[in-house]
């Protein structure tokens, strides 16, 4: 049984939106890039704006398939990817919420990379290369 369809797509972290730009003089003989809104408001254009995926949404396909390749995975189906962005955010979750509880015990203000090692050495996951 497959999960449901979802919105995610491999086009990269960039989604594409339309903006309403009242007034486009100044943009030089580019007034090709502008479209109008709609005929009833003629004043009003609309162009492409580019923005971010907030979250474990800017993990894409590409980067989920190097780390299924180097885990020694040969196909991966369709559904896995929005499953493995499901349990990063579990993990990472769960990891900055015990590194976020060792920087407020230490009463600091910034997170620490030994905050994160030791939330981790909390969980059973070592890093080497970290004094600890």
């Amino acid at each position: 049984m497959d999960p449901p369809e979802t919105q995610a797509h491999s086009s990269g972290i960039y989604d594409a939106q339309a903006a309403v730009v009242a007034n486009p003089i100044g943009r030089g003989s580019r007034s090709e890039d502008y479209t109008a809104a709609s005929e009833d408001q003629p004043t009003e254009y609309t162009r492409s704006v580019t923005t971010f995926r907030k979250g474990v949404e800017s993990i894409t396909k590409p980067p989920t398939r190097r780390l299924a390749r180097r885990a020694g995975v040969k196909r991966i189906e369709g559904w896995i990817y929005e499953e493995t962005r499901g349990a990063m955010k579990i993990h990472l979750n769960d990891v900055l919420h015990d590194a976020v509880s060792y920087m407020e015990h230490a009463n600091r203000k910034t997170v620490t990379t030994l905050d994160v090692v030791h939330a981790l050495q909390r969980s059973g996951r070592k890093i080497y290369g970290y004094d600890s």
